[in-house]
């Protein structure tokens, strides 16, 4: 019952039994008036109700009306009482009869009262119709349309949900006395709304519930603030509410429990919910603990729009929600517009005026297809839902439900209709300017309203008769099955209980329009309505109505063609013929493009999504492999693994995990070279397919097919990327077909684009090699089409039965008028590419080599079996195509430049006798990129010339060679090779876009004739884009303008020129296609790029547009710059004044360099600055922050006020300085330690108070020592403390906002002496690399960053600077890596690692001295340069060889003065100056710290002076109880280094030998000695510390003797090294394709045989040592099991990397590792006389090695098997060497030690070095904890032994 009531008295025009405005909610107190006031004229003495007043009318008939108390009752609107109606079972008197005609709803009025038993408990009951004498509370009409549901949900009738909206009404917190009561009025009651809550009983709810047996869902009111506000409270509302449910409901039904509705997007809403949820579990709980059967409870949260809304605020609090709810409806938008979200909608303000003549039957299919749309983006919620439940509960599979689903449709509500009122009350007003509300805008004056008006009254019109339409199509029988397929589709993405929209609401017209328009009721009666049929359908499993899949369409039969078609493709009943056949049947030969007998075939370019030629109309065909995301991030490729099934013509994903969708590319980065308009995607199953990306316009969706709009682009998110985001396993998505614009009809008949088969028509021949999974049908395909004789590249692993059936194949379905070209493989005769990997594995098998061959064995095989296999296929061919085998052309591939390959191959096996041509490819005009003094006019005058005439001198050689076995030269590929770096200057993209560029090839092929090549020459490729790759494509495009394609322009010119071939355009084409196009065989034009139009007319602007979140949301206007070419535009911004940048996203700097600016004129002020541009410096130093007032500073803890700011605050004894904040020195000076906190830390071996003291006696360690590895900003060995120290070079890049422009632009950088930058180029920042590609096992966490200078640094990839003060931040760092890269072997796997940007540098006082420190050890600060770990992981070893840090291999440094210091930017190898390695005094230092003998590789370009200085700086700094190993560079006996190179041209020029080898090895000893003899004589007064070291060839007897004679060197040398690597015979090497089929366990015993290679070669070496009586050790040892061609090329096989690296991890290495030393131990080895040094220290395994002793700093020992195999050799002591502490504070994790102390904060004083716990004793631990904060915690750690 609804009540109405006029005007709004200050006193209610009555009152209740329990008092004015008030009632106590009991059965004695009903909610109806007890009193009337009688008070001002115009109010009425009445209490008014209405029935059915807003449409849902009550139903025409007779009623009793029945009630209590005394009064008088009267009827109006459709009711009018009559006299009494017969009846059995009303007897009363009083009772009322009325009559009920529907029209405008029953009116009941209470017009009298008495006080004392006022009237109440009025019902209104039929007198006939089935509730005739009905027992139940609700009426069957009603029960029927609600029979069968599942869930009711109650929002409306509890008055918590608006109609009409998803929000929440009445939303206010209610009290259990104030609930309605089943005996009163439900509903909604104005006059009621003082006295009792709104809403219905709640025992009518449950009586509902109980009688359809449906599952309640109830929306609850708030709860009341103290529940909200604390978890001990309970709402007494929500658990009265619940008591009554629990205890009233069918325990075997479920009750959903919610907060308001719709809402969830703001925190309070997660307090309410949780107050609801905790008073609903505790008192169901409180059920149960009483023996109670209660209904299952179901929490929900609702969101109206975005996942989170929900889960952002709810955090860990999901754990309480036990589903989510949603809007599922559908309807609104029209289509899905994809830069536009909302899309085109029935709301939009325009739409009535776009389509006023939109009939009912297209609305319908606007909202069939909304259906669609609707469902992808419910799909993506619910992924989303359940993915982040998932994660934050650990519960999977969270129901996600419906809380309001179905149609949802109006015109819009405050539109054309409001705006007329708006006008009208301007007008009535006359008050101008007047402005209107609803989009006309502010009207001037009577006269613009009066105009404005009719406008409005008009559109008003179309809109209304838009709504009109909207409802009819809402009426329409073919709802039923739209809303049947509705729901179907949100049972398939997975959703839950689906709630309908309102059960009932009355269709609106509304003529002012308005909220309550349309109908999007489920009713607009009590009666049956098409989506209350669809609804019922569903329940009862009728079928769906409308088609759901492509299975499901009407197919249309094809036409066939009679007579049938023999040369061509039957399309709608008639033939259209391949090139050269005509007539009904295409038997008549005419004339084809390439029926002249030229020379000229074609590489057909290779299908990908970034190709620019337009192969397939059908451009799915291009696409890329299928690539995993989710739907929960950002993640371009998540690496999970995609379930796929060969369904149809590709791979199609058969089942997605939870939130995971995959995703295929295509037309991506073609800067535009791509047909724009509507594309037409059709495909098969039941699924979700969805086009993004920029260049998506607009998407419009069908049943098994959708249209795209397309718009190319050059932005960065360009091209076409289909997202198959929901599949059915028993039906899956698959034969997707992606249609160029203009070809759906033809796409299945004519695969081919007619533009593509126009351009390659002319060629004699087509090359299929880059058609990598193209079908074989294809191929033959387009060669019938076009005429051309295929070459066929047979796949290198295909066996005979694929041969044999490939050949029948092309027998049954190639015309019979060409020949077939026919290939193994492609350019086997080299290992870069599989086939030649085959080639040379099976060769080897096979045992085709015959030995002695001058290319060796292994080349030789591979050479033989490219002739085996090639004869072995010819014949399979020759054989299946019989009496017509003279059509098969066998054709054996060669390299061009090698000509020994092609006599092999030919006469091995004699494998020429099934080969009738052999193929070489002599491109021309290779050239250097870097030759900075190279033009164009240089490469076509001279470098291009000379590179043709080499070609032709091979062409001849190989020609001779070739005609000796009688066979004929053809050109497998042929034409240019210019390969750039892909820049603006690239020489090789210029040349090739150059005129010249066609004279050249013109010359090129002439050439070739001239000197009498008549075979077939296959050019290099048919199209595409230029790119730092080449530029190989004949044309750059498909749509590339012909008179700017030199290339193909020369090659048509000499068919015509050389063979008289008559090339001809086709003509018919309307006005001559402009001159903007060529006209197609078809007599269309196929329009060139930036043209479009029937007649290429019109200019498609290609728009390049540069205007960055509209430059940076509005701080400029995004303007039109310049128009090149007629058809690219280039937009730019135009930025306000104060901002610049191409985007305007900078702003001036204020901040006078002492604070950060966040915007334009707003600082952030660096502590110890203030001000508004921190103008006022408070003296603080860079270490405290101003004084409220600003006129001091309050210095930070360990500093004070002095005169000059803050210094030092220290207390130390008399005569001791000050040395840091807090921090006191040491007196007497540490000799041989560092002080730190007044206390001495000594080195190892050192003692007594100043550490003036070395040890004398020996530490045990034994000659096992280790060759540390270089610095460099990828490696994983942590060095020091001090991470800048192993940074990348400086490298160039465009400054933010800059403009684009490379990643390293190399450009000029200007730095000193020392590597910082000076000064930064214009428009420039300076990056370096830290920490890249080291797979996490880095550092993690805060870094402390440290500089001097005036600029702007910034910190990216995995580090992001989170506090910023003067020259210092801080930087947390979070190394990330990609796995599935990773795993690869790539060398980009992504943007990982540390990246640190130099944007701005004073260059007055530049940007320099950074100090990146590693996380908590920045309080070490000057006390130790290397990294804790770094120290942990080398102690043990006595001696270190230097020969990575010193960069000894690639070494230029002459002289002393160019030596690295230790204060360069970088010590990295990678960042040489001068290439000379690291500073030499951080090898001194390692060594002094640790008490191991240093072992350095002299420079080969050392002069004598650095020589000496070098000796001198050692013996000075050195301490003097560790030896000096002294090696002259390294590994000098082998040219391969450049060392040994240098050596070797010394040798030659001092006449040491005639003999190269024998010049170098003897320069290496001369040098040898001269260097030796200058460090003795430094180390004159103890010379025996210097050990004359002498290397030498593990493999080479000869070089030793040879080295050791030449001038007696043996009298000088100390030492003779070699290596002593296990290479596991040869399986790297001359095995390696042995080693492919091996298994680890079987590489492993190949290891272990290789020990007694090891043994073996070390006595021939010492055999010949001990005739000189010296000792002999290893300079470098470990296990070599690497491919060599890894090293040598960079080519190497994945599969075999990971079995090394696997080999390497296996605990079974370190046995290895163990039985070496050992029996290398016996024989008198492993001293510090005969060193054995283990490469190398520390080292990420890899493709090219995995030579570290660990992986990675700090690697746990128990992975470490190698290292730990080590560990018993390092020493001759049996009792434990040290015990090792780590203390760290938790804000600065680290590991704090050093062999004979510890660093800190805390600093530890005990235990110390060399002190030995045992288990179970009580020991104190001293630390002193300067510089810690009050009552912060330690972590203490204890390791044993030496794993520390």
């Amino acid at each position: 019952m609804i009540t109405y009531r006029f005007n709004t008295p200050s006193t209610p025009p009555y009152t209740t039994a329990c008092g004015e405005g008030g009632i106590d909610g009991g059965a004695t107190c009903p909610t109806y008036p007890s009193k009337l006031y009688y008070k001002n004229a115009g109010e009425f003495d009445q209490a008014v109700a209405f029935i059915g007043r807003y449409g849902n009318h009550t139903p025409a008939g007779n009623y009793v009306v029945l009630y209590d108390g005394e009064g008088e009752i009267q009827f109006g609107g459709d009711a009018s009482v009559i006299p009494r109606v017969p009846n059995d079972k009303y007897s009363d008197a009083r009772d009322i009869y009325i009559s009920v005609s529907p029209a405008i709803g029953v009116e009941v009025r209470i017009v009298r009262t008495n006080e004392t038993n006022p009237v109440r408990n009025i019902r209104i009951l039929p007198l006939d119709g089935p509730d005739f004498l009905s027992t139940s509370t609700f009426t069957s009409v009603f029960l029927e349309a609600l029979r069968g549901l599942q869930v009711i949900r109650f929002g409306f009738w509890q008055e918590t949900v608006r109609p009409g909206d998803d929000g929440p009404a009445n939303n206010a917190p209610r009290l259990w006395k104030h609930r309605a009561l089943p005996e009163g009025p439900q509903g909604h009651q104005q006059w009621r709304k003082a006295l009792v809550d709104p809403g219905v009983a709640i025992e009518l709810m449950v009586e509902l519930a109980n009688t359809l047996h449906a599952s309640p869902w109830f929306c609850m009111p708030p709860p009341s603030p103290e529940s909200v506000s604390s978890t001990d409270v309970f709402d007494d509302y929500n658990s009265k509410f619940a008591t009554l449910v629990g205890t009233t409901l069918d325990p075997s039904l479920q009750v959903y429990v919610e907060w308001s509705s719709g809402t969830g997007y703001a925190n309070w809403d997660k307090t309410k919910s949780l107050a609801v949820f905790r008073a609903w579990t505790k008192t169901f709980n409180d059920l149960r603990a009483s023996n109670m059967s209660v209904p299952r409870l179901v929490r929900v949260v609702s969101t109206t729009k975005f996942v989170s809304e929900i889960t952002d605020h709810f955090g860990s609090d999901l754990q309480f929600v036990d589903a989510f709810g949603v809007s599922a409806k559908f309807g609104m938008e029209t289509t899905d517009v994809v830069n536009d979200p909302t899309g085109e909608w029935f709301q939009d303000f325009d739409f009535p005026l776009k389509h006023p003549n939109i009939t009912v039957n297209e609305i319908l299919d606007l909202m069939r297809e909304n259906s669609m749309h609707s469902e992808q983006k419910l799909n993506t919620l619910i992924q989303r839902f359940r993915a982040i439940y998932l994660i934050k509960t650990g519960r999977p599979d969270v129901p996600v439900l419906a809380y309001r689903g179905g149609s949802w449709v109006n015109a819009r509500s405050f539109g054309h209709r409001a705006a007329v009122y708006n006008i009208q009350m301007c007008i009535s007003r006359d008050v101008f300017p007047c402005e209107t509300t609803y989009g006309y805008g502010v009207l001037d004056g009577p006269l613009t309203a009066s105009t404005t008006l009719v406008t409005a009254t008009a559109n008003a019109a179309l809109e209304l008769q838009l709504e009109q339409k909207l409802i009819n199509a809402s009426r329409h029988p073919r709802m039923t099955g739209i809303y049947m397929d509705f729901i179907e589709r949100w049972r398939r993405i997975g959703g839950g209980v689906f709630v309908t929209s309102e059960l009932y609401k009355p269709a609106g017209i509304c003529p002012t329009g308005g909220k309550d328009c349309a109908n999007n009721g489920l009713m607009e009666s009590l009666s049956d309505s098409p989506k209350l049929r669809a609804v019922k359908n569903y329940i009862n499993g009728v079928p769906l109505i409308e088609p759901f899949t492509s299975a499901d369409l009407h197919q249309e039969a094809e036409v066939p063609c009679s007579p049938a078609c023999v040369h061509g493709t039957c399309w709608q009943g008639a033939c259209e013929c391949w090139r050269g056949f005509a007539g009904a049947s295409c038997t008549e030969v005419v004339p084809r493009p390439n029926q002249c007998e030229h020379d000229i075939g074609m590489n057909v370019g290779g299908i990908s999504d970034w190709s620019t030629e337009w192969t397939f109309v059908d451009v799915f065909k291009a696409s890329r492999d299928w690539i995993p995301q989710d739907f929960t991030s950002f993640t371009w490729a998540t690496g999970i693994p995609i379930e796929v099934s060969d369904l149809g013509d590709n791979d199609y994903p058969t089942r997605l995990k939870p939130n995971q969708r995959v995703g295929t590319m295509m037309i991506r980065d073609l800067y535009g070279h791509a047909p724009a308009g509507v594309y037409v995607v059709t495909y098969d199953g039941d699924g979700i397919l969805s086009p993004i990306m920029s260049d998506i316009k607009s998407v419009r969706r069908g049943v098994g097919r959708m249209e795209v709009e397309v718009q190319p682009s050059t932005v960065f998110n360009n091209g076409f990327f289909l997202v198959i985001e929901r599949t059915n396993p028993a039906d899956p998505i698959r034969n997707i077909r992606v249609i160029m614009p203009g070809f759906e009809h033809r796409a299945k008949s004519f695969p081919f684009h007619p533009w593509y088969l126009q351009s390659i028509e002319h060629y004699r021949a087509l090359r299929f090699m880059d058609w990598d999974g193209v079908p074989i049908e294809l191929m033959v395909r387009l060669a019938n089409e076009i005429g051309a004789d295929p070459w066929f590249t047979v796949p290198y692993n295909a066996d005979d039965e694929f041969v044999r059936e490939m050949a029948g194949l092309v027998l049954s379905t190639l015309r019979k008028d060409v020949k077939v070209y026919l290939e193994w493989t492609n350019e086997a005769w080299h290992t870069g590419f599989e086939g030649g990997k085959y080639a040379q594995l099976m060769g080897l098998q096979l045992g085709l080599q015959q030995g002695g061959w001058y290319g060796g064995d292994a080349n030789e095989a591979r050479f033989c079996y490219i002739g085996y296999r090639t004869a072995q296929i010819a014949r399979i061919w020759k054989q299946v195509f019989g009496a017509e085998a003279d059509r098969v052309i066998v054709v054996a591939s060669t390299q061009a430049v090698w000509t020994i390959v092609t006599d092999k191959l030919l006469s091995c096996q004699d494998a020429y006798k099934d080969i009738d041509v052999v193929g070489i490819a002599p491109y021309f005009g290779g050239y250097d990129p870097k030759n900075a003094s190279l033009t164009l006019d240089i490469l076509f005058r001279e470098t291009i010339p000379k590179s043709i005439a080499e070609g032709r001198a091979l062409l001849v050689e190989h020609g001779r060679i070739a005609s000796r076995y009688n066979k004929t030269l053809v050109l497998y590929e042929s034409g240019q090779s210019l390969v750039g770096d892909g820049s603006a200057k690239d020489l090789g993209i210029l040349a090739n876009r150059d005129e010249r560029m066609g004279l050249m090839y013109q010359m090129y092929y002439k050439d070739m004739l001239n000197i009498g090549m008549r075979g077939i020459k296959m050019h290099f490729s048919s199209a595409g884009r230029p790119s730092k790759y080449g530029s190989w494509g004949l044309l750059e495009a498909t749509d590339q303008n012909r008179a700017f394609a030199y290339k193909y322009q020369a090659l048509l010119q000499h068919m015509e020129d050389e063979f008289n071939c008559i090339i001809r355009p086709y003509g018919g084409c309307p006005n001559n296609c402009s001159s903007h196009g060529e006209c197609l065989s078809s007599g269309a034009c196929a329009c060139y790029y930036g043209y479009e139009g029937s007649d290429c007319s019109v200019i498609r602007y290609m728009d390049v547009v540069d205007c960055g979140y509209k430059c940076t949301f509005d701080q400029g206007s995004c303007d039109l710059l310049r128009t090149e070419d007629e058809i690219t535009r280039y937009f730019g911004c135009h930025c306000e004044d104060g901002f610049f940048g191409v985007t305007c996203s900078l702003f001036n700097d204020t901040c006078n360099g002492n604070g950060e600016a966040i915007d334009l004129d707003v600082c952030s002020c660096y502590p110890g600055y203030a001000g508004d541009h921190c103008e006022f410096d408070c003296s603080c130093n860079g270490h405290g922050r101003c004084s409220a007032d600003q006129s001091s500073c309050i210095c930070d803890k360990g500093w004070r006020a002095g005169a000059g700011g803050c210094e030092w605050d220290c207390d130390c004894p008399d005569g001791v300085e000050c040395i840091g904040p807090g921090e006191c020195g040491c007196l007497p000076a540490c000799q041989h330690g560092t002080c730190h906190h007044g206390s001495c830390l000594c080195w190892v071996g050192a003692e007594g108070r100043a550490c003036e003291v070395l040890k004398n006696e020996s530490d045990g360690r034994t000659g096992v020592g280790l060759n540390l590895g270089g610095a460099a900003y990828w490696s994983t060995q942590w060095i020091f403390t001090d991470a800048m120290k192993q940074s990348s070079e400086w490298f160039a890049h465009r400054a933010d906002d800059m403009g684009p422009g490379a990643w390293d632009t190399g450009e000029p950088i200007y730095v000193d002496g020392k590597g910082w930058p000076v000064r930064l180029g214009p428009r420039q920042a300076l990056g370096k690399l830290l920490m890249r590609n080291v797979l996490q096992h880095a550092p993690t966490g805060t870094f402390t960053v440290e500089y001097e200078g005036k600029g702007s640094m910034t910190f990216g990839f995995d580090s992001k600077v989170v506090t910023r003060s003067k020259n210092r931040m801080e930087v947390v760092f979070r190394p990330s890596v990609d796995w599935t890269c990773a795993e690869s072997f790539q060398a980009y796997c992504g943007d990982n690692g540390m990246y640190l940007k130099i944007e701005e540098s004073d260059p007055r006082d530049p940007i320099r001295n950074i100090r990146i420190l590693a996380p908590g050890l920045a309080s070490l600060g000057s006390h130790s340069e290397f990294h804790p770990w770094f120290l942990r992981d080398i102690a043990p070893f006595g001696i270190l060889r230097f020969m990575d840090w010193q960069g000894t291999n690639d070494a230029t440094v002459q002289e002393w003065k160019d030596r690295t210091r230790t204060d360069f930017a970088s010590q990295a190898n990678v960042n040489k100056l001068k290439d000379a390695g690291m500073a030499l005094e951080h090898m001194i230092s390692v060594s002094n710290i640790l008490r191991s003998s240093p072992w350095f590789c002299i420079p080969h370009t050392a002069s004598d002076d650095y020589v000496r200085q070098m000796a001198r700086l050692v013996r000075e700094t050195l301490r003097k109880d560790v030896k000096v190993y002294v090696e002259h560079s390294n590994e000098v006996w082998t040219s391969g280094h450049k060392s040994g190179a240098y050596c070797e041209q010394r040798g030659l020029e001092l006449g040491l030998s005639s003999d190269k080898n024998e010049a170098r090895w003897r320069y290496n000893a001369l040098r040898s000695r001269q260097i030796w003899d200058m460090w003795r004589e430094e180390f004159k007064e103890e010379p025996s510390r210097v050990v004359r070291v002498l290397s030498t060839w593990a493999i080479s007897p000869r070089t030793t003797t040879t080295m050791l004679q030449f001038n007696e060197t043996w009298r000088a040398t100390d030492l003779l090294a070699t290596t002593g690597y296990l290479d596991c015979r040869g399986l790297g090497s001359d095995r390696k394709t042995q080693a492919l089929t091996m298994t680890v366990a079987a590489i492993l015993d190949e290891c272990e045989k290789s020990v007694d290679d090891v043994i073996a070669s070390y006595q021939e070496h010492k055999n010949i040592a001990d005739q000189y009586n010296i000792p002999v050790g290893f300079y470098e040892a470990g296990p070599g099991l690497v491919e060599a061609s890894a090293i040598s090329s960079g080519s190497f096989t994945a599969s075999l990397t990971r079995k090394f690296i696997e080999a390497h991890r296996s605990p079974r290495m370190g046995d290895i590792y163990r039985s070496l030393l050992s029996r290398l131990n016996a024989s008198g080895l492993l001293s510090p006389r005969s060193p054995w040094m283990h490469f190398s220290s520390v080292g990420n395994p890899t493709q090219y090695g995995s030579w570290g002793a660990l992986e990675y700093t700090g690697q746990p020992r128990e992975e470490a098997h190698k290292y730990r195999a080590l560990l018993p050799f390092l020493s001759e002591r049996t009792r434990m060497q040290q015990t090792c502490v780590n203390l760290s504070l938790p804000s600065r994790p680290s590991v704090l030690l050093l062999q004979q102390g510890f660093y800190g904060p805390p600093a530890v004083t005990s235990p110390r070095a060399g002190d030995v716990w045992g288990e179970g004793e009580r020991r104190m631990v001293r630390w002193d904890a300067a510089g810690a904060g009050a009552r912060q915690f330690v972590q203490v750690s204890l390791w044993h032994l030496t794993d520390c």
